[in-house]
């Protein structure tokens, strides 16, 4: 896929991890006071944001609970030793995408 014209001059930003909106000259992070912009963009603005937000919504417009997010795994690879554990079927990435565990029975 070929990046459009108009975005070209963003592209190192965003190879950079920075997230931000070109329109509204706007910077996305979750902690805006160790946030340092990037040379050349000193006047574009800072907003924060929660990644767990959006997946909170989610979970809960669908009535998901805490405990029905978490399923008890036990991971038997690499020989005799087994180890367990609780973790997160949905959960949110650092910038708030939705992840579904993928695990098998």
């Amino acid at each position: 896929m070929k990046l459009k014209q108009e975005f070209i001059q963003f592209e190192q930003l965003w190879k950079d991890g920075f997230r931000f909106c070109p329109d509204n000259n706007i910077f996305y992070t979750t902690n805006a006071k160790k946030f340092n912009h990037p040379e050349g963009f000193d006047d574009w603005t800072i907003e924060e944001y929660d990644p767990k937000e959006y997946l909170n919504l989610r979970l809960d417009e669908l009535g998901i609970s805490k405990k029905e997010n978490s399923v008890n795994l036990i991971d038997t690879k690499g020989g005799r030793s087994k180890s367990s554990g609780d973790f997160d079927i949905f959960s949110a990435n650092k910038y708030g995408d939705l992840e579904i565990l993928q695990y098998s029975l």
